[in-house]
């Protein structure tokens, strides 16, 4: 299950937290240390591989993501 914050920002961006699995599927950018870059197939695969140790340390993982520009998507639960 997702959930869908709004109005954290004065524009329609929207937040997503939820399972990373589901997240990850739809995220076409991922921000890092450096800054934000684009979501290689490389890049979902090392992120996949992290989420997949720290679950298997018994940590549970949630993923993040903004939906700038979510306009009249804003509204809707994923």
């Amino acid at each position: 299950m997702s959930t869908v914050i709004q109005g954290y920002k004065k524009d329609d961006t929207t937040l997503m937290k939820g399972a990373p699995d589901r997240i990850l599927a739809k995220c076409t950018k991922f921000q890092h240390f450096n800054g934000v870059s684009g979501m290689t197939k490389e890049a979902k695969q090392a992120i996949d591989n992290e989420i997949k140790d720290l679950s298997k340390l018994g940590l549970r993982v949630l993923a993040f993501a903004e939906i700038e520009g979510a306009g009249k998507l804003a509204g809707v639960n994923p």
